[in-house]
């Protein structure tokens, strides 16, 4: 499981407001489709990037 931070939370979602700001909504979509793809390799490969 991955659990974000309210920090990492709330930088997140300061990223897709500036990408809707900056550029366009299907940009955006590609962005989180890319971070969810790797979430999931994460969970899969969890060696990739250890818990802390």
């Amino acid at each position: 499981m991955i659990v974000w931070t309210a920090q990492a939370k709330r930088s997140y979602e300061a990223v897709i407001d500036d990408i809707l700001n900056k550029w366009t909504v299907k940009t955006a979509l590609t962005f989180e489709q890319r971070i969810n793809d790797l979430l999931v390799r994460l969970l899969k490969n969890q060696h990739l990037c250890p818990a802390t």
